[in-house]
């Protein structure tokens, strides 16, 4: 009987760290999109605040709030979108069902989009100036496209499983 109990609490335990290693590389993938979406918005940020200085005077202050603006609206989507993340970290789908598959896809395309973005800003480190913020830029822009089609494709990828015969709960 107690050889028994040790084999049930060694599964738990088994059970339990693999659980809790996905759920720790599913946070880490999300620390890693949540970065990634906002150094883009820092990155536009300091792109849009780089234009002012060629704008006229008296249009500084509106083009300024513009720029204050779209950095609060993009910082808040990044915080709307690390929710989200990690609510499927902590709340994630049955294993083996459509919306696991889904979620995995998404997963590995984040992590693509975050090496992609790595990879991008090595290579602007050669670069100075003006070249330095437009190369910093793109490869912000691009970071920021690649979590938007990650989170599409994921969007299109779940709405293609199939619900529940009584929509009690999802698959």
């Amino acid at each position: 009987m107690g050889s028994l109990r040790m084999l049930v609490l060694a599964g738990v335990v088994v059970l339990g760290t693999t659980v809790a290693a996905r759920a720790s590389e599913c946070e880490a993938t999300c620390g890693g999109a949540k970065r990634t979406c906002q150094n883009a918005a820092a990155t536009a940020n300091r792109t849009c605040k780089a234009a002012l200085k060629s704008a006229v005077p008296q249009d500084r202050h509106d083009a300024a709030k513009t720029c204050r603006d779209a950095f609060k609206a993009a910082k808040e989507q990044c915080v709307a979108a690390i929710h989200d993340c990690l609510d499927v970290c902590h709340n994630p789908p049955a294993p083996g069902s459509c919306a696991a598959g889904c979620q995995l896809d998404a997963r590995i395309c984040v992590k693509h989009v975050i090496a992609d973005g790595k990879s991008c800003l090595q290579s602007c480190k050669g670069t100075k100036g003006p070249d330095r913020l437009a190369c910093v830029t793109q490869c912000g822009a691009q970071g920021k496209a690649g979590l938007d089609a990650c989170a599409a494709t994921r969007t299109q990828c779940l709405a293609g499983c199939p619900a529940s015969p009584s929509g009690a709960f999802v698959d």
